[in-house]
């Protein structure tokens, strides 16, 4: 009896680790790019936790059918009429999902900016996995921003003829013509409402139009000295000895560690850290 007992007990015990794995999968931190306009596909890649491996099952091609083990779809029935999403790659042990996003050609959004389109063109995503999903993740339909066609330099998406950034940092614009000398991206938080500075995420610029540039026109995402461009990551602050304060970590897609001051041996002063550095998501101590 009281083998059979044991066996029982193990055998629930696989069940509910088994459930538990099951339910923590297909999280979704974000989607790049988070959205698309009418007659064009979009190549989106949904990021699951860093370290979550296996988050989206194993590394591998999924067709996306109806049926199938891994799904990304819309979390609405209805909005099947206004995509299509193609099949998937799971890459990055687990943990990043690629595909292509169709946009229905007779859809016409109210607006070009993420924040102003109206509910029908929000539009939730979600991963399901072996049959259970958990949080959505969301994509906006939109029109093309007009086109950006100067000969000054400045920094894209930072507003008025430069555009706007979507939630999740990226741009659709009508055509780039940029014939000025140098131009930037705007790494200014892109939704105030999200843990972090999503300016600092990796920056996406659809054209729908031709792209045109100067022969020396250079675009980059550079660092700012210890502050990384969108994308990349901020500096680590430094530490200083016995005098001084040290610095604060730098701001970036990955927020820099905080530097300090160590002042070991001396009797009279005292360990002491900045802060860390500003990045794309919420800071963890």
């Amino acid at each position: 009896m009281t083998r059979m007992n044991f066996r029982t007990s193990m055998i629930l015990l696989m069940v509910l680790f088994a459930f538990a794995q099951g339910a923590r999968a297909q999280a979704i931190s974000y989607i790049i790019p988070d959205i698309g306009t009418p007659g064009l596909n979009t190549y989106v890649e949904v990021i699951g936790p860093h370290d979550l491996v296996g988050n989206f099952g194993a590394d591998g091609f999924y067709p996306n059918n109806v049926g199938d083990a891994l799904r990304l779809e819309c979390a609405n029935a209805a909005d099947s009429a206004k995509l299509i999403i193609g099949p998937l790659v799971v890459s990055w042990n687990g943990r990043m999902i690629s595909a292509q996003i169709f946009i229905h050609p007779d859809l016409r959004p109210n607006s070009d900016n993420w924040q102003a389109v109206s509910a029908e063109f929000i539009i939730p995503l979600q991963v399901r996995y072996n049959g259970v999903t958990q949080n959505a993740a969301t994509f906006y339909i939109v029109r093309p921003q007009p086109a950006i066609n100067t000969a000054a330099d400045g920094d894209l998406g930072s507003g008025g003829i430069w555009g706007l950034r979507s939630r999740n940092g990226a741009m659709i614009v009508d055509s780039l013509d940029l014939r000025g000398s140098s131009y930037g991206v705007s790494s200014a938080d892109c939704d105030p409402g999200t843990p972090g500075n999503q300016g600092f995420l990796p920056v996406t610029i659809i054209s729908k139009g031709p792209v045109r540039t100067g022969s020396t026109t250079i675009v980059n995402v550079d660092a700012n000295g210890k502050h990384g461009g969108p994308g990349g990551g901020g500096g680590g602050g430094n530490f200083c000895a016995f005098t001084g304060n040290g610095s604060d970590g730098g701001d970036g897609f990955t927020g820099g560690g905080r530097g300090g001051r160590n002042r070991a041996g001396n009797p009279f002063g005292s360990d002491e850290f900045r802060n860390p550095g500003s990045g794309s998501g919420a800071f963890v101590a």
